[in-house]
């Protein structure tokens, strides 16, 4: 019985020995998948923060576009009532 208990000692051994290294080797990559998920999500932050700056600059880009076509139908505006205050001077 001894014998037996020996022999299933040095059997589990390597076992062990195996088990360890694969622990290790889960650890690894369980470290390995987190700095990788740390690193999408500063990539995905950067991302976040240039669409941001992509849309502040396309709103006051339309902005700016709304303001230049409102003066531009303003003055066309007051040039066709100009026209308009001309004809009507002329008749009288």
């Amino acid at each position: 019985m001894i014998r037996k208990r020996n022999l299933l000692l040095s059997k589990a051994e390597p076992v062990r020995l195996e088990e360890t290294a694969r622990l290790e080797q889960l650890k690894a990559q369980s470290e390995e998948l987190s700095q990788q998920g740390l690193s999408q999500r500063e990539t995905l932050a950067e991302v976040e923060a240039r669409l941001a700056r992509a849309l502040d600059f396309n709103e006051a880009e339309l902005r700016s576009q709304a303001l230049a076509q409102a003066a531009d139908d303003r003055r066309t505006r007051l040039a066709s009532l100009g026209e308009q205050l001309k004809s009507y001077n002329v008749r009288l």
